[in-house]
């Protein structure tokens, strides 16, 4: 049986897997296109493959009891975050895109594999929205953001 730290992974995995067909599947004009808001395709992907290692920073922080730094920018909807995680990922060639968005995941997957087992669901002590911050919460999220990239794409 998966522990809870397993399955969640494998979701990130499962979701991340359908973007990935997702933008394989798109025409390839399409991939630098605008298609949320000002955001392409490629810029989704640059997007995600961020927050992947963004996470593995704010997992440390979260380790700490220190708040991510990034938490900041929430009332904003991250807009200052995401704006500068698209710009460090500037790739336009989709091989390579795909590639980072799965050697990214394959550097999240290595960090939180290698936690003592008792860190993953580990009271903080930090807060975001009201809510205790867990290392294992912080990295569901990002099943639940690709997952909602999906539908603003148009899969």
């Amino acid at each position: 049986m998966p522990t809870d730290r397993d399955s969640t992974l494998e979701r990130v995995r499962r979701s991340l897997e359908d973007f990935i067909a997702d933008l394989k599947r798109l025409a390839p004009d399409r991939f630098l296109e605008p298609t949320v808001g000002e955001w392409s395709p490629r810029d989704v992907a640059a997007h995600i493959i961020g927050w992947h290692r963004l996470t593995i920073a704010g997992c440390e922080d979260l380790r700490r009891g220190v708040s991510p730094p990034y938490f900041a920018d929430g009332e904003n909807d991250f807009a200052n975050v995401n704006g500068r995680l698209v710009g460090e990922n500037p790739s336009r060639d989709p091989d390579e895109v795909v590639r980072g968005l799965r050697d990214s995941f394959a550097e999240l997957v290595s960090y939180a594999r290698a936690l003592p087992p008792q860190a993953w669901a580990a009271q903080t002590g930090v807060l975001y929205a009201g809510r205790q911050v867990t290392i294992g919460s912080s990295v569901a999220v990002l099943a639940h953001d690709i997952d909602a990239h999906r539908k603003e794409l148009g899969a």
